[in-house]
């Protein structure tokens, strides 16, 4: 198991399991919000990454 964005491991960083297009993968906390604010940073690891998701997505802001 290791981080998607920076390839660490659970052994040295806690790591959050998430789904995507049917595979599993694991992000660190400290790059959660990159895939959360910035998904199109993600597109050379996830298939299709930042495509047809709008600016805040699944986010209410009252």
């Amino acid at each position: 198991m290791k981080c998607i964005y920076c390839e660490r491991s659970s052994e040295e960083v806690p790591l959050i399991p998430f789904h995507y297009r049917g595979a599993d993968f694991f992000i660190c906390s400290a790059h959660l919000p990159l895939l959360l604010h910035k998904p199109e940073m993600f597109a050379d690891k996830l298939p299709q990454a930042g495509e047809n998701w709008s600016d805040g997505e699944g986010h209410h802001h009252e």
